[in-house]
């Protein structure tokens, strides 16, 4: 008796990693612009996956607590976005994103800590709280250079990882074909090429223009992600189906082969995934 072998289960992982990143961008908001002369609400803890709520900034400041507010609030954004760096680094699928995800982040460092010091040097408030201003208008650390590392870093894990696994897992599913189940297997595969093919194509181009994205335009477009983020959701989705029909191609040829056994209509649970997927 042939034995099939278990195909796919290394796949399932990726693409949960995938799902995951596709919306990670969307936990960050943007920071509105400090006003000297209107109270912001109080600090709460932040929620899962967002940044910890800025230092607000009192109600007409003094020109130390405008410096001791752009410290705290420039000192979140440097930790955030070093602690980005590193995880960028430590990527192994990112290709030719990995240098410049890396430049972005380490140009929005360097140029904070200009800022910070702008800031720190300033002798009156007025000038104090134009410069602090520009920690929200010159630098989207949150609304923007976070959001896109996680939707370039996802992208490129969706069409460098997840889908070159499943296309090596159908080619492996397909050797293992006999007449018996050549048709459904066969049907299988090739809506789970065209998923992966869609999947490929959705985010096609995505990440050089994720990575030409500035402030500017974000503070001109709040919704200046939208189309990018859907386009992952899409992709990440498509990828999932794809799993979905070499897990129920897999479970068919396991039938075929395993006498006793009744083919399954829907594909079997990967493992470590949930039946939702």
């Amino acid at each position: 008796m042939r034995r099939t072998p278990r195909l796919l289960a290394v796949v399932g992982a990726g693409v949960a990693l995938a799902t995951v990143g596709a919306t990670a961008g969307s936990a960050f908001a943007g920071a509105p612009a400090p006003s000297p002369s209107t109270p912001a609400p109080s600090p709460s803890a932040p929620g899962p996956g967002r940044p910890a709520p800025d230092v607000p900034l009192p109600k007409h400041p003094t020109l130390q607590q405008v410096q001791a507010t752009a410290a705290a609030n420039i000192s979140a954004r440097l930790t955030r976005l070093n602690t980005a760096i590193g995880k960028v680094q430590a990527e192994t699928d990112l290709g030719a994103d990995q240098a410049t995800l890396v430049r972005i982040l380490s140009s929005d460092v360097s140029g904070l800590q200009q800022l910070e010091t702008t800031v720190a040097g300033a002798t009156t408030v007025r000038s104090a709280v134009t410069d602090y201003r520009q920690m929200f208008t010159g630098y989207r650390v949150y609304a923007l250079a976070l959001p896109v590392v996680g939707l370039v870093s996802t992208d490129d894990h969706l069409t460098a990882v997840a889908v070159p696994r499943l296309e090596a897992a159908a080619t492996r599913i397909a050797s293992h074909e006999k007449p018996s189940d050549q048709a459904q297997v066969q049907a299988l595969l090739s809506e789970m090429a065209g998923q992966l093919t869609a999947a490929t194509g959705a985010v096609a181009g995505d990440p050089a223009t994720l990575e030409g994205d500035t402030p500017a335009e974000w503070n001109a477009d709040h919704g200046l992600l939208g189309t990018a983020r859907a386009a992952t959701k899409t992709a990440a989705t498509d990828v999932k189906a794809a799993r979905a029909d070499a897990w129920q191609a897999e479970a068919a040829l396991r039938s075929a082969t395993s006498p006793g056994r009744v083919r399954s209509a829907t594909p079997p649970t990967p493992p470590g995934a949930t039946a939702t997927g």
